[in-house]
């Protein structure tokens, strides 16, 4: 063999090697396995609070737990915001997540989206609507090049936070 021929043989193994470690330490991969859990349709519950007081009650759920408001408008008797969830909270269902060749742990962050709909302020007993969604961001920072790797998806209810807030608002 000549030594040319040696040479391309050496310079097409090391490329070889070198794909399979580029292969090897390839972006992060994310898979994820949508929510178990099926939303249930929002229900009214009849409160039996004087309309302001439950419009002041709600508020003040909202303003304990730093919910973040994006809507209040008392004419219409709505209330919405997002609440940052904490980890490990059981309140909603964000599916299961897989990952692979990352260079770090997986943060995952959930926003609970919760509106609040207060009808009948001429009713001896006004109607209340609560309905919670969520949404998920999770970050890896994958073994190549070191960059940020994100998905996001929705989440759903467990009921958890609708009847926390029903519950509030009734006492």
């Amino acid at each position: 063999m000549s030594n040319e021929h040696n040479k391309n043989l050496v310079l097409l193994i090391i490329a070889t090697v070198l794909l399979a470690l580029l292969a090897l330490t390839a972006c992060a991969k994310i898979e994820v396995m949508p929510p178990a859990a099926r939303p249930d349709a929002p229900r009214s519950h009849a409160l039996p609070i004087d309309y302001d007081r439950l419009w002041a009650r709600t508020i003040g759920w909202f303003d304990a737990h730093e919910v973040e408001f994006t809507e209040i408008n008392e004419r219409f008797g709505l209330v919405s915001g997002v609440l940052h969830m904490q980890e490990g909270s059981a309140q909603l269902d964000c599916g299961t997540f897989h990952v692979t060749t990352a260079l770090s742990q997986p943060e995952l962050r959930r926003e609970a989206h919760i509106r609040v709909q207060l009808n009948g302020a001429v009713s001896a007993r006004p109607q209340v609507l609560v309905a919670v969604t969520g949404t998920f961001k999770l970050d890896v920072i994958d073994n190549y090049a070191a960059q940020t790797t994100r998905k996001t998806g929705p989440c759903v209810s467990l009921g958890v936070l609708e009847n926390e807030i029903i519950s509030f608002l009734a006492g």
